[in-house]
Formats: C-alpha cells, structure tokens, sequence
C-alpha cells in the first residue's frame, strides 16, 4: 500500500486527560505529600506524572491508515487485540496493535472521478469507519487529516504510483 496519510487514535481526548490528571495531582497533594514545599512537590510531580500527563503521541490505542493500492483507495485500522476493556492511563504497559481486517473499508478510483471527488470519498469513508468501527470510547484526531485533505491532489499520487 502506498500510504497518503495515518490518523492517530487516542484512549482519552486531551480535556479527559487533563481532568484525570488535575485529579491525580490533587490525590498526590493531599494524600501522598500532604506536607512538602511547593518547589519539592512540583518536581516529585514531574517525574511522577512525565510522560503520562503528555496527550500527543502517549496515548494511542490505534491508528488509521488511508493508501492506495492497486487501483483503490483502501482503508487500514489497527487496534489492540483482543480489545481492552478498561484503559488505564498511567500503566507503563504497552499493549500491541493489530490490523482489523474490516471488510468494505475500500473504494474504486474511476476514470470520471476527479480529485474533489477522492477527497470527498475519503473523508465520508473515514467517517463511517469511526462511527461504525471505532470504539465510541476512543477519541479520532483527525485535526491533521481535516486541515490537508482538501489540499492533496490525490488523482497526481495516484497516477505517480500506478506508472512506476
């Protein structure tokens, strides 16, 4: 597959994480250092919570793929498997990632489409992938995907790739 673009998936959208951790650092607070000095419990802190309290890139549970191979655009999401029940936010566990094999995450490129017509054909397949197989727990940054969809000259790639 000749990849145009992979979408992280998070366990936690950032505002959840943020209240998770202000919750943390309360409990930390009150009941673990009730009574050092600031400067002490904001460097425990540190590393306690680092890099845990980090949203972007610590907290993915899957991801999606969007490519293109032979003559369609296909669609690729990878989650853990078997699917976890309960995310816990500051294990140091890793948990792998696999490929779901979801049937119908494809569409044809035809000859009579042009780009806009590609670009809208992504973004409705990829919504449909997060309404109908994503987790409703899990949190989709598509901000990347949003902010270049409409600037990729797809029928381009596509036509580089298919005469190499």
């Amino acid at each position: 597959m000749h990849k145009f673009i992979e979408i992280p998936i998070y366990a936690l959208d950032k505002s959840t994480l943020r209240v998770r951790y202000e919750k943390y650092v309360d409990t930390l607070r009150r009941e673990v250092f009730p009574d050092i000095i600031e400067e002490t419990f904001q460097r425990c802190l540190e590393i306690e919570t680092y890099p845990k309290r980090v949203w972007e890139y610590n907290h993915i549970v899957g991801y999606v793929v969007i490519g293109y191979e032979f003559g369609d655009i296909s669609f690729k999401l990878y989650l853990p498997t078997p699917q976890k029940q309960r995310y816990m936010w500051r294990t140091s566990k890793k948990t792998f990632l696999y490929d779901v094999h979801s049937n119908g995450t494809h569409f044809r490129v035809n000859e009579s489409m042009c780009n806009e017509d590609i670009q809208y054909e992504i973004a409705d397949m990829l919504d449909s992938i997060i309404k109908e197989q994503v987790p409703k727990k899990y949190y989709v940054d598509r901000q990347a995907f949003d902010n270049i969809n409409s600037k990729i000259d797809y029928l381009k790639i596509i036509n580089e790739v298919d005469n190499k």
